[in-house]
């Protein structure tokens, strides 16, 4: 091979100043493994073939299926002039043939005919795709036009499919939200990974009923699976990945091939009929601007629900003057805005209880639930007297709660700062950090004495991206059909019903609480002393409350219990 190839003296062109000392090892000794060649069209395509997913030769199995099915000249051809004219790390970022006869087959097997290319790069994807049918209209897009995109214009012309296909430049995410009126059949994210969760939100709303969205490097060359990377890139694909394979609108694998595809199909049909918990009153609660008012109008205006059965938000709805005179002298006016919003919310509750009674449907924007949220924590505050909260605690229980089913939106208090910023309530400007991690451990405390005593039906929302109303839906009626599955936490070592987490789990907790793979409550709560749950904002505190609403959010009964040996 040495005598037909000019090898180049300088090594491998990539600059290691910018790397780590691990990642240059790393590098330095593929460098080592793998000579690094000027080389002809054919010698340059097997070169390739050798670092899609490898580090050295490529694999018997991967040899064995190229062999078998092939590749066509044109894909042959973007491969070939990806790994001769960009440097090594970016060339393998290519598509690979498996990948690229996945795309096919998906198209042919949906009726594909509309597609959206997230990350053009040197087109592979893209005429892969455009070539399966000359029906196929391929929109795809990446940041700028430079040196990969002329290789894929290249490609396009050769494969005879450039008619077929609009590329766009610029913003992906911004350029994808301009086509909401649009409608997908098959969208291909493969773009940078930090914004993935976004790409896949804004991809639902473009993919049709029935089609399907595919999020590239799922697995990320095995990252994914050790919980000792924990960069950007990786964490975000975890976080889609989780959010993917929850999401109730859609049904989801991962495809193992070259570096792992997410594949969701969008639901044809809703996949619940609200008339099963018609009659019911459901209370939104969370912290200050948490997006409860956000979701609730998403709900009054969704045709499918409205169509089944009547249905009626019952908005909370603090005079602003007063509003504004708490904020500024919480001391002074903390009592009388405090029964203010109690009598307002008690009275909310009793009108959503009679529409339900109609065979309605009622939504509640904070019940007295929440409101007692906030008391406690500005009675912990010194803005309620020790006899202001007792009054308080009286009236609170004078009324039943009057709810069926309380769903809680989880949102870190950083989130809920700026989108309190964002709706920009002028009696609101003074509402700092400090008050809303104070308000966030009120509302945590308050739930876990809620799974305790079973008051009530508890579902966990992670709201930090709004999720599909129909997920919601679905989720508010497996709480009514009861099919959620226990979660025991031992709260003494030595129990049999520890509870084993998932690897992401494992990794948040382990940094704050040191633990190898089972949880251990005996420092972090009791159940039969509500008192003991920790509070505020350190490290104990975070652990336990990201365990107990990823639990709920998961749709887990938690279950408090003493060990049992």
């Amino acid at each position: 091979m040495e005598d037909n190839v000019s090898r180049k003296e300088d090594g491998l062109n990539f600059g290691l100043s910018g790397l780590s000392i691990e990642d240059q090892e790393s590098l330095l000794k593929l460098h080592n493994e793998v000579a690094w060649f000027t080389l002809d069209n054919e010698q340059a395509g097997e070169f390739a073939d050798s670092l899609l997913g490898t580090t050295g030769p490529p694999k018997p199995d991967l040899k064995y299926i190229r062999t078998v099915f092939g590749e066509d000249r044109v894909l042959k051809w973007i491969r070939t002039e990806t790994f001769r004219k960009l440097e090594t790390d970016d060339a393998s970022m290519i598509t690979s043939p498996e990948q690229g006869d996945l795309l096919r087959l998906l198209i042919q097997a949906t009726g594909a005919e509309k597609v959206l290319d997230v990350g053009t790069f040197t087109g592979y994807s893209s005429t892969c795709m455009a070539m399966t049918s000359e029906r196929i209209s391929v929109t795809t897009m990446d940041c700028e036009e430079g040196a990969p995109q002329l290789v894929a214009r290249e490609a396009w012309k050769r494969a005879g499919v450039e008619s077929q296909i609009n590329f766009i430049a610029g913003d992906a995410l911004s350029s994808m939200k301009t086509m909401r009126k649009e409608s997908f059949d098959l969208v291909f994210i493969d773009a940078d990974k930090e914004r993935y969760e976004e790409y896949y939100e804004v991809a639902l709303d473009l993919v049709r009923d029935g089609g399907v969205v595919i999020i590239d490097d799922s697995l990320w060359s095995g990252r994914l699976s050790d919980p000792t990377v924990q960069d950007p890139s990786t964490n975000a694909i975890r976080r889609a990945n989780l959010r993917i394979s929850g999401d109730l609108s859609v049904e989801s694998a991962l495809v193992p091939i070259h570096d792992g595809m997410t594949v969701a199909v969008k639901r044809r049909e809703h996949p619940v009929s609200s008339t099963a918990f018609a009659g019911h009153v459901v209370s939104v609660e969370g912290n200050i601007a948490v997006g409860k008012t956000t979701l609730l109008n998403t709900i009054s205006r969704d045709p499918e629900l409205s169509g089944e059965v009547p249905v009626q938000i019952f908005y909370e709805n603090p005079t602003e003057s007063f509003l504004k005179l708490f904020y500024e002298d919480p001391e002074r006016y903390g009592f009388g805005f405090q029964i203010h919003m109690l009598q307002t919310c008690q009275n909310l509750v009793n009108s959503a209880g009679e529409h339900a009674q109609k065979a309605g449907l009622s939504f509640v924007d904070r019940s007295p639930w929440g409101n007692s949220c906030f008391a406690d924590c500005n009675y912990r505050l010194g803005r309620l007297s020790e006899d202001e909260y007792a009054v308080y605690r009286t009236m609170l229980n004078s009324q039943p709660l009057g709810l069926d089913v309380l769903v809680y939106l989880d949102v870190p208090p950083e989130i809920s700062l700026a989108r309190c910023v964002q709706r920009g309530v002028n009696a609101e400007a003074a509402v700092e950090l400090d008050y809303l991690e104070r308000l966030d451990s009120s509302h945590f405390e308050m739930l876990c004495e809620t799974i305790i005593s079973k008051r009530l039906p508890v579902l966990v929302i992670d709201w930090r991206s709004f999720a599909p109303i129909k997920m919601v839906l679905e989720q508010i009626y497996n709480f009514f059909k009861h099919d959620q599955e226990p979660a025991r936490l031992r709260n003494e070592r030595g129990s049999k019903d520890s509870l084993a987490l998932g690897a992401e789990e494992i990794i948040e907790l382990e940094r704050s609480l040191k633990v190898d793979g089972r949880l251990d409550l005996q420092d972090i709560v009791n159940p039969t002393r509500i008192q003991r749950i920790p509070t505020g904002t350190g490290p104990v505190y975070a652990s336990f409350k990201r365990l107990v609403l990823y639990l709920l959010a998961n749709k887990y009964e938690v279950v408090f219990e003493a060990d049992s040996t």
